[in-house]
């Protein structure tokens, strides 16, 4: 697991780019560092963030994410990628494991300039929260949440609030009975 910690969050109204990776390793021009791991004691869940400069844009910044065998998201993934206004892409989130989120409420609010997203990798089958996933996600075109287990999601409040640019959304797999 790892923990949100501010040093990311300072980022935020810089990112372009969020690349998930499996394993740790340096990443050379890296401007800063930290371990962001809940548990800082054991190596062996070490989870390891470094964050670039781009050099398109050096007021932009790419923030790379690592854990050896992938990064498990927290149980509470409220808003993940809150407010990250600039971010047009995100990369590997195969390598971030959902299995055990319950809570997944405002994980992009806000992230107004991501024009695609593929969760076709998200495990859903615990989550119970969805409100505001997507909120303010307005330049995202099209959405394919097919993969998505809903079964035990009790509230989707403004799940797609101001998606105003969304002409396709898949949501095929929704049991929301």
């Amino acid at each position: 697991n790892y923990e949100n910690t501010e040093a990311i969050w300072n980022y935020a109204s810089s990112t372009t780019k969020i690349v998930f990776e499996n394993t740790i390793h340096e990443i050379e021009g890296a401007i800063e560092s930290f371990n962001i791991a809940s548990d800082k004691t054991d190596n062996a869940k070490k989870i390891m963030a470094y964050v670039v400069t781009n050099t398109d844009d050096p007021t932009t910044h790419t923030i790379y994410i690592q854990g050896n065998g992938g990064v498990r998201a927290n149980e509470n993934s409220l808003s993940l990628f809150y407010n990250f206004e600039m971010l047009t892409n995100i990369e590997g989130l195969e390598y971030l494991d959902t299995s055990q989120v319950a809570s997944m409420a405002n994980m992009f609010y806000n992230c107004s300039s991501l024009a695609s997203l593929d969760l076709s990798s998200f495990n859903t089958s615990r989550v119970t929260t969805m409100s505001g996933m997507f909120y303010g996600c307005s330049s995202l075109t099209g959405l394919d949440l097919s993969s998505f287990d809903t079964r035990g999601v009790t509230t989707m409040l403004f799940m797609f609030y101001n998606c105003s640019s969304l002409t396709s959304l898949d949501l095929s797999s929704f049991d929301t009975s």
